[in-house]
Formats: structure tokens, C-alpha cells, sequence
């Protein structure tokens, strides 16, 4: 389950589950690139995504709380500030350039578990070059 509430100048962000949940000697290692809770490891993915969540929100300047009870699930949140800036987009004074028949090269490195997504995201990135 995923939730966003108010509290003070911030928003949090939480994210629930009702998996196993993370033991005490796990915890501290959740946020490692490739580590995975023994008990989920047959449950598919890498162990990057809280890695690189993590590392996203040291970027912005943000911090994770990790609650978890063994057998019940584990709870993720992020607080985000409220920005009170005026929504109403303001016009960009140069055009960008039309980039829709530009061919491009390079490496792109694509995870995606989805192979109907990442069959089309082949598709589109082989026709961009």
C-alpha cells in the first residue's frame, strides 16, 4: 500500500507491505546494492531498488525510516518538503529543438522484470538508434 500525508511543512511519502518482513540483523543491510533478506530471495528482483532509492534521497538531501516486524510486513517512508511556488507553469522563453527524428548512440543499460515492457522499450530505443 501506498500513502501521503501532511505533517508540518513536509509531505511523507510511505510505501507498507505485508511481506515477511526485515529481521534486526538484516536491517542495517537493506540499503546494500545487491543484498537481499535471505528469506526473499526467491521472490525475484537484484536487491538495487532500496539502494537506489537510497541513494536518491541522500541526493535530495531527504532521509528513509525503515519500520519492520518479522512475519508482518515492513513500512518505508520519505518526507518531502511542501513547496508553496505558484503552480501555473511559467512560459520558456526559447524553443526547444525538435529532437523526434534525431538518431542517438550510445549504451543505454534497461532493468526492467516486465519482458513486454522491456520488449518495448527495446523497440523504441533500437528505432532512436
Amino acid at each position: 500500500m501506498i500513502g501521503c500525508r501532511r505533517a508540518a511543512d513536509k509531505v511523507r511519502i510511505e510505501v507498507w507491505d505485508s511481506g515477511v518482513g526485515i529481521p534486526d540483523q538484516h536491517m542495517a543491510h537493506v540499503f546494500e546494492e545487491y543484498y537481499q533478506v535471505p528469506q526473499t530471495m526467491d521472490n525475484g528482483g537484484v536487491g538495487l531498488g532500496l539502494a537506489i532509492v537510497q541513494r536518491l534521497a541522500k541526493l535530495l538531501g531527504h532521509h528513509i525510516v525503515v519500520r519492520s516486524v518479522p512475519g508482518k510486513g515492513s513500512s518505508f517512508s520519505i518526507e518531502v518538503p511542501v513547496t508553496y511556488e505558484d503552480p501555473v507553469a511559467k512560459p520558456v522563453s526559447e524553443t526547444l529543438p525538435d529532437i523526434a527524428d534525431t538518431r542517438f548512440t550510445g549504451t543505454i543499460l534497461l532493468i526492467e522484470d516486465e519482458s513486454d515492457l522491456r520488449r518495448a522499450l527495446d523497440r523504441l530505443l533500437r528505432t532512436k538508434g
